[in-house]
């Protein structure tokens, strides 16, 4: 079965035009099977492994970012580490606490200024 939405408005001249929106493929879309079965949890899923994600959020498994000054938790360690690199650069350099695979090369290009992991070959 498909619909023709004409209440929709192109963004750039205000003109309508017509969408042919299939039923089946909106329903299958819109289609979260995997519901937390915890109580007063709303959270559901397209898929049961982002359920299995979120299940370890209430079991309290959760890396939690070895900045003292921050309280970010996270599911993943590999997401913990990016974190980490991405917004503590700095602080986690700077002494206890260096993360594996630090960038010790820098670009000799001037105004480049940025670092690598290996020595250009």
């Amino acid at each position: 079965m498909t619909f023709c939405h004409l209440n929709t408005h192109c963004h750039f001249c205000n003109c309508r035009y017509c969408i042919n929106l299939d039923f089946e493929v909106i329903s299958r879309v819109l289609q979260r099977p995997f519901t937390c079965a915890l109580e007063d949890c709303p959270f559901s899923y397209r898929r049961k492994d982002h359920l299995n994600r979120h299940l370890l959020t209430h079991q309290g498994k959760l890396f939690a970012c070895p900045i003292e000054t921050c309280d970010k938790k996270f599911v993943y360690q590999g997401n913990m580490t990016r974190h980490v690199k991405e917004m503590h650069d700095d602080e986690s350099s700077s002494g206890e606490g260096e993360i594996e695979g630090e960038k010790l090369y820098t670009c000799s290009e001037v105004g480049c200024g940025k670092s690598f992991k290996y020595p250009q070959s």
